[in-house]
């Protein structure tokens, strides 16, 4: 009985082996790690080398293209791997669907960001970190580290991509219409001559043609004019996200993957907690309303945290904003200037929010000689002015004298909108004020 017991088991293995052939064989290396044999590089072909079984990206700005041992190469559903090192400030590049050229930067296909700490050149700020579908779903947060081997995923299927840095998903896009890619091979960056990045273990596995069912975004003016202004290096994080049961994390993400809104989301229960955020492509940002907790969180816990926000404007007692609006008042703009000396917060959340009983006369309330006082503190304290996009605060006045003094802004309320074609404000605000990229705090920086 025993003997038939093993026989079956081993029978039921075989059974399982044939079902399942081992996923190793699927997978075609692309890189041998002798030579650039399969590969050409285009303009400076000096910036590609191969030492220690290490390929090597490093010097002026070259792409060096995979075209196999035929000369030419295609892929449409794929799914690429690679092993990738940085090292400070390098900066480098995943082309897929693209072709080869003879100089510039590649023309067709995309690229997926490699940068976990370059920050640009000149007047140019690079804001996209690694994991970014290049201009079209960016990531702010780098979830990879220079001078440790991380490894990036990218899946094409029809329609449908995703990219993978260790074990965070970074983007989960469709892309619009409904026509699939034709396809295109695979080209590396060499950015420049102050990047070093090191590439191992490159290899693919061809997936069947055909694009699985997508999930489209629907048509929104605001959306097209957020495009617009992402295609000018706008970085649209919303930094203020309190999770509750109609927007949890699964609402979130999908607000992330489908619009391109980075978040950072803040602790349920407003302790010093990071907890179920690892392997999130989020921000973990510490609510500090009551800016004792400040005093109580470990500088190792305070590290945790990427940005810490705090409502400076709490009302205290809303009844005596009615019976004694004055001395309200002055409690009000005491905590609010208190607030704005503390270095450790860096943002001002809901900037001159009054009671109901008072908003009326928020001009009489707010009035210039304030807002010059509060503004000169954040300034000096390096606090970020929050946007509301749906209480539409601060006004256009505070925020036009703000930009004036240097200050930095974040936005809050644009993720978790149902209509986006009326939630604006946030938009209204960038036209109407001027505001560029570089006015806009984003954490790390």
């Amino acid at each position: 009985m025993k003997s038939l017991s093993f026989l079956f088991c081993l029978l039921l293995l075989a059974a399982s082996a044939c079902q399942n052939p081992d996923p190793q064989e699927n997978w075609i290396s692309l890189f041998n790690g002798k030579d650039l044999s399969g590969w050409k590089a285009n303009e400076n072909p000096a910036s590609f080398r191969v030492e220690n079984g290490l390929l090597i990206a490093e010097g002026p700005r070259s792409h060096l293209f995979y075209v196999g041992e035929e000369g030419e190469q295609s892929f449409r559903n794929f799914e690429l791997q690679l092993e990738i090192l940085t090292h400070l400030h390098a900066n480098s590049g995943v082309y897929y669907h693209t072709t080869y050229q003879e100089e510039g930067w590649p023309s067709a296909g995309h690229e997926v960001q490699v940068n976990n700490t370059h920050i640009g050149g000149g007047d140019y700020r690079e804001l996209k970190k690694t994991g970014s579908l290049y201009s079209i779903r960016n990531v702010y947060k780098a979830f990879a580290q220079d001078s440790v081997w991380f490894t990036m995923t990218i899946r094409v299927e029809g329609r449908h991509l995703s990219v993978k840095v260790n074990d965070v998903t970074t983007v989960d896009y469709w892309e619009p219409g409904t026509d699939t890619l034709s396809g295109g091979t695979f080209a590396l960056q060499g950015h420049d001559p102050g990047s070093k990045v090191y590439y191992r273990n490159i290899r693919v596995k061809r997936l069947p043609d055909g694009s699985p069912a997508g999930d489209t975004l629907p048509y929104s003016a605001v959306y097209d004019r957020m495009i617009k202004h992402q295609s000018n290096q706008f970085a649209f994080i919303d930094l203020h996200v309190n999770r509750d049961a109609a927007f949890d994390l699964t609402s979130a993400l999908k607000t992330t993957y489908r619009e391109g809104i980075n978040l950072g989301i803040l602790p349920d229960d407003g302790t010093a907690s990071v907890s179920n955020l690892a392997g999130f492509p989020v921000f973990a940002g510490l609510e500090a309303n009551d800016r004792t907790l400040l005093s109580v969180v470990s500088p190792e816990d305070l590290k945790k945290f990427d940005y810490t926000l705090s409502n400076l404007n709490v009302p205290g007692d809303e009844s005596s904003a009615q019976s004694d609006p004055q001395t309200y008042l002055e409690g009000y703009f005491t905590r609010i200037m208190e607030g704005l000396a503390d270095t450790a917060i860096d943002i001002w959340a809901t900037p001159t929010l009054l009671p109901s009983s008072l908003r009326s006369d928020y001009d009489k309330i707010w009035t210039e000689t304030r807002i010059h006082q509060a503004l000169a503190l954040a300034k000096a304290s390096g606090i970020a002015i929050e946007i509301d996009n749906r209480l539409r605060l601060p006004d256009l006045r505070f925020i036009r004298l703000a930009k004036e003094k240097g200050c930095l802004f974040t936005y809050s309320h644009i993720a978790a909108e149902a209509d986006r074609n009326d939630s604006d404000y946030f938009l209204t605000v960038i036209d109407s004020c001027g505001l560029g990229y570089k006015d806009f705090f984003v954490p790390g920086w």
